[in-house]
Formats: structure tokens, sequence, C-alpha cells
């Protein structure tokens, strides 16, 4: 029996990536942001190592964080997070 998760606007998006319903969010969510192009020149102009940073600092990045981001407005995370619950 798998222990159900309560997602809240503290739960980071690496806890979101380790359960199937908020995986396949967070893949949606990443398709709707920079190309990959733009990324890898963001990763080649920060040097080595930028994109395992940039990777592991979004997966240490609470909920929250996607509203202080302007990702998506405070009723948007509500949806969100409703939706993970149900």
């Amino acid at each position: 029996m798998r222990i159900p998760i309560v997602f809240d606007r503290q739960t980071t998006i690496g806890d979101l990536m380790g359960d199937p319903k908020g995986a396949a969010i967070v893949a949606k969510m990443m398709g709707a942001g920079k190309s990959d192009e733009d990324m890898k020149e963001a990763d080649d102009a920060m040097g080595a190592g930028a994109k395992r940073m940039r990777e592991k600092m979004m997966m240490e990045m609470p909920l929250g964080s996607l509203v202080s981001y302007g990702r998506m407005d405070d009723a948007q995370l509500d949806g969100l997070l409703a939706m993970l619950n149900a």
C-alpha cells in the first residue's frame, strides 16, 4: 500500500517529480518554459556545471515559488494543488 502524499505550497518540484501525477504536470509545465536552445545558451554562458546546478535548484524549489517567479498566480497554484490532491 502506498502512503498518499498531500501536496502544498512547500512541496518541492523534486517531491512532485516523485509522484506519477505530479511528474506529468511538471513535464507539461517545463514544455511551456524556455526553449532547449535558450537554456543551452544560458548554460554555456554560465560555464561548466551550470545545467546541473540549475536542475538541482529547480528540484529543491517549493511550489509556492512558482507564484513568486511569475510562472502562475495564487489562484492557478491553488487549482494545481487541488488537482494534485484530488
